[in-house]
């Protein structure tokens, strides 16, 4: 086994000698170490991003009782809920066998999702909730 993690080592190294120009191959251990924190460094940014566009949502955006106030976490824990359940019955799974080993594999119905958001707001507005 330490002969297929050494090669394997072997052809990432040659990999990475590929990769880095001709003018920074002195050290190969740190132009990878150099690519490897600038990956973080944009994952790490997209998922700030992420965050600020999740959280980033205005007052107006948020559900609100008729009274003013907002959705309960209740509302809205029941809502998801349902939502989900009737998105899945709705827009099933995809279950495919793509191996001669008789793998199966689960892809997931693409309207599902916009299935499920609207089920959710139908869910809040029957409750009384308005956007």
């Amino acid at each position: 086994m330490n002969g297929h993690l050494l090669s394997a080592r072997k052809m990432a190294d040659t990999v990475w000698m590929v990769l880095v120009p001709a003018s920074s191959r002195g050290d190969v251990a740190a132009a990878r170490e150099g690519l490897l924190s600038r990956l973080r460094l944009r994952h790490l940014l997209a998922a700030a991003v992420g965050l600020a566009a999740c959280a980033g949502g205005s007052a107006g955006e948020r559900w609100r009782a008729p009274d003013g106030s907002s959705a309960t976490l209740s509302a809205s824990s029941d809502c998801h809920v349902q939502a989900s359940r009737l998105a899945a019955a709705r827009y099933p799974d995809q279950i495919e066998r793509t191996s001669p080993s008789g793998a199966t594999y689960r892809q997931s119905n693409p309207e599902r999702f916009p299935a499920e958001i609207r089920f959710y707001e139908a869910c809040m507005g029957t409750k009384g909730y308005a956007r």
